[in-house]
């Protein structure tokens, strides 16, 4: 081999080494990118039309005040964007394939989890009051998609409701007109047997899962974007496993109890003492849960549990968003990454609302829940880059090291052929 054959194989040598060495490191940076967890807010100036301010002295109820049709193009659109799926179809398909998932098989059936805790009695204002549970226009407009871009799924396979509440009959009503099954809380839906029980150290009672994810084969989750406690800081969907979760065949009035008791040991962020780890562990939700939709239409940064601001569950404009309600809903398949982002819109507006709680605590004892689930490696817990943002009409802007967020705007997107 002459020299000047062995130079140019040196140099085609070192040059290919820095090329697939750059290449390599591209590559894991794509990989680690792909890993970060998705939370994407959609956003419709029009979703919601309710005068807060005539609200007190009027029956105006933000219930009669959500735009159905902002609603269908909220989930049409959130779909596809959340999945980077051009057609419906397809997006369900992905949906359904997420977390150990094997998409949709004839007859099987997919469970709806709402939030209808301000419908008991002893929390919310009655049936044509106004403290915030699920927007029933919202869960259509999820039913509907389902039904047309699901093949084989029938009405009657949808299971949809709040095993541990009472609804108002406005809601029931309103979906029972769909064909849905409606799931409500009665004294024999926990079902006791070995596959919903839960297990937890320091519970002597019997607990178990609501059979209603047991004979379930996907659940998807429909939350509030809602401030709950100063300990808790919101609602979310790590915490409304509580409402998945009972005394086996016994009344309302000892679920209540039991509830309460529940409350007590989600106050933690370690893992084993958590009680809410252990229920969001449970296979019937961990391992059922396809896709989160949390319901940021109206949202609630005020609470009956807070020492400042109102004291009571009614939506209010919200500040970050111009003096207007949010108009928003939240897509993600990791449930501490949604609770993070939603946690963090509450807590910036209490901020900028100059109300105290929680969220004037160190990070730790903000937020118990996620970061005693992301221990237990449920999904992924972060903290804004921002300490302070800034208003606007789409809301703020927010940025993570560690969650991709992402808002898209669909007011005046144009709908694609399909819709």
């Amino acid at each position: 081999m002459n020299r000047r054959i062995f130079l140019k194989r040196i140099t085609a040598y070192i040059t290919g080494f820095f090329f697939f060495k750059k290449l390599s490191w591209r590559m894991a940076t794509v990989h680690a990118e792909k890993t970060r967890p998705k939370v994407l807010r959609v956003y419709h100036a029009h979703a919601t039309n309710w005068d807060f301010q005539n609200s007190v002295t009027s029956e105006s109820r933000y219930w009669e005040r959500v735009n159905i049709d902002a609603c269908r193009k909220m989930i049409a659109e959130g779909l596809k964007t959340f999945t980077k799926n051009p057609t419906l179809d397809e997006a369900w398909n992905w949906i359904l394939y997420q977390n150990g998932g094997k998409g949709y098989v004839k007859g099987q059936k997919i469970s709806i989890k709402l939030n209808w805790n301000d419908c008991d009695p002893g929390l919310g204002d009655g049936p044509n009051g106004n403290y915030l549970v699920s927007n029933t226009q919202l869960v259509q407009a999820v039913v509907e998609s389902l039904l047309v871009h699901v093949p084989g799924l029938r009405p009657e396979n949808l299971l949809v409701g709040d095993p541990s509440r009472i609804p108002y009959d406005r809601i029931r009503s309103a979906l029972a007109g769909l064909g849905v099954q409606v799931i409500e809380f009665k004294p024999d839906i926990f079902i006791a047997s070995p596959d919903g029980r839960l297990n937890y150290p320091n519970w002597q009672d019997d607990y178990v899962c609501d059979a209603m994810f047991g004979q379930s084969t996907h659940l998807i989750e429909m939350p509030l974007l809602k401030a709950i406690t100063p300990s808790w800081g919101v609602a979310g969907v790590l915490k409304d496993a509580q409402g998945k979760v009972g005394l086996a065949k016994a009344s309302y009035h000892d679920n209540r109890k039991a509830w309460k008791k529940k409350h007590r040991e989600t106050f933690s962020h370690t893992d084993r003492l958590n009680t809410l780890v252990h229920m969001n562990s449970h296979p019937w939700i961990k391992g059922k849960r396809r896709l989160i939709i949390a319901d940021g239409l109206y949202g609630l940064f005020n609470g009956q549990h807070f020492p400042s601001g109102p004291k009571d569950d009614i939506p209010r404009p919200w500040m970050l968003f111009n003096n207007a309600f949010p108009n928003s809903i939240l897509f993600s398949t990791d449930p501490v990454a949604i609770d993070c982002v939603m946690h963090d819109l509450v807590r910036f507006e209490r901020m900028c609302q100059g109300l105290s709680g929680s969220f004037l605590k160190p990070v730790k004892f903000q937020k118990p829940i996620q970061l005693a689930c992301a221990v237990a490696g449920l999904g992924t817990n972060d903290e804004p880059a921002e300490s302070k943002v800034t208003p606007s009409p789409i809301g703020p802007v927010i940025s993570y090291a560690n969650i991709d967020y992402e808002v898209a705007d669909v007011t005046f997107r144009k709908p694609g052929l399909e819709e």
